[in-house]
């Protein structure tokens, strides 16, 4: 898991966010997650067929759609029209994609919500950073 991005890029980055946090009255870090769940957002829809099945849903689009001040650190989504492997598989691939934005996702694993509504749902657990990921 790397970035192609230079290094000052990556603190270029790194600095318009605190100065982000700063004017929207955010933490540094609540900044940084909004930055990379919006990335990982970008990952999920460059996949031309993931993004016909895809539907955003939750905090995450009530922040970005409706700037909701409530706080998110997930985004929560809906695949319509494919089984929960293909879906699963093509989320993994996009969130290894580099879109030369010095975010990086490194998959952990999936977990099963079975008290998630009438059919379940899956958690699809990633680790995100900017930048070159941490050593441990």
């Amino acid at each position: 898991m790397k970035t192609s991005l230079p290094l000052p890029q990556i603190r270029f980055i790194e600095a318009r966010l605190l100065n982000l946090a700063k004017a929207m009255g955010r933490s540094p870090m609540e900044c940084r997650i909004l930055f990379l769940l919006e990335r990982a957002a970008a990952r999920m829809v460059t996949d031309e067929k993931l993004q016909k099945h895809i539907i955003f849903k939750g905090g995450y689009v009530a922040f970005r759609v409706y700037q909701s001040p409530r706080f998110t650190s997930d985004i929560d989504a809906v695949i319509s029209g494919l089984s929960s492997v293909e879906a699963v598989s093509l989320i993994r691939k996009t969130m290894d994609l580099d879109l030369c934005d010095g975010a990086l996702f490194d998959w952990e694993g999936e977990e099963s919500l079975k008290t998630q509504g009438e059919y379940g749902g899956l958690r699809l657990n990633f680790r995100a950073c900017i930048g070159e990921p941490p050593r441990k």
